[in-house]
């Protein structure tokens, strides 16, 4: 063997051996970023759990759970039995005392003669409120005034969304404060039951309540 020969053999072990070294770094490297990532994504998902909370009601003749911002503060459940009723209320309280605080409210009931599905629910509170800006004595109630009604999806069943403003006093702690609000609904039936999922905010709020809103609608989930 001359040593031409030998010298092209370590050369192309050197290569070989750069080139098993450069394979094992693009490795090394694809491993690495793909263990970054998931971090990230992982860290991002525990970040945004901490925005929201969980809630899950089994008790009474409603059970369902939901999602919503963990600005809010802690559920008020109270069950009826004469007639049969689930009542959820959940209150995000403002920043400053002089603010108006946003409210959540979950309405579950039997069916009864008087009110015999969520369509006629929405019916009543419309001719409540064309009612009261009809007849309104007191000027406050000029202020009511429908702002859109339509069809939405809640828990993959049919339901009618109501949003309306209205005056609106939060007599939480007597506190009094008064403002034009914006108040939207969700009303459904399942299972002989009317459901109204409701939220009460300001109308400087309006964006931010809407965007909370639609995530309690597409979070909701009726249980067995």
């Amino acid at each position: 063997m001359d040593i031409d020969n030998i010298n092209n053999i370590i050369m192309n072990g050197i290569i070989m051996r750069n080139n098993g070294v450069y394979r094992l770094h693009i490795i090394t490297s694809v491993i690495l970023t793909f263990i970054l990532i998931t971090l990230m994504i992982f860290s991002y998902s525990a970040c945004e759990r901490k925005k929201i909370k969980d809630f899950t009601l089994r008790d009474g003749i409603a059970h369902f759970c939901f999602t919503y911002p963990a600005s809010y503060g802690e559920p008020y459940v109270e069950l009826g039995y004469a007639p049969s009723t689930t009542n959820v209320s959940i209150r995000r309280a403002p920043v400053a005392e002089s603010d108006f605080p946003v409210y959540l409210w979950i309405r579950v009931k039997e069916a009864s003669p008087e009110s015999s599905n969520a369509e006629q629910e929405v019916k009543s509170l419309v001719i409540l409120l064309e009612t009261n800006v009809t007849n309104a004595i007191d000027p406050i109630f000029s202020s009511f005034g429908s702002i859109k009604s339509c069809r939405t999806i809640v828990a993959n069943i049919d339901a009618y969304l109501l949003v309306y403003k209205a005056w609106w006093q939060d007599d939480f702690h007597n506190t009094h404060i008064s403002t034009d609000a914006i108040i939207r609904n969700a009303f459904f039936d399942c299972d002989g039951l009317i459901w109204q999922i409701s939220l009460v905010s300001p109308l400087e709020n309006t964006e931010e309540a809407e965007a909370e809103f639609d995530s309690i609608l597409q979070t909701f989930r009726i249980l067995d």
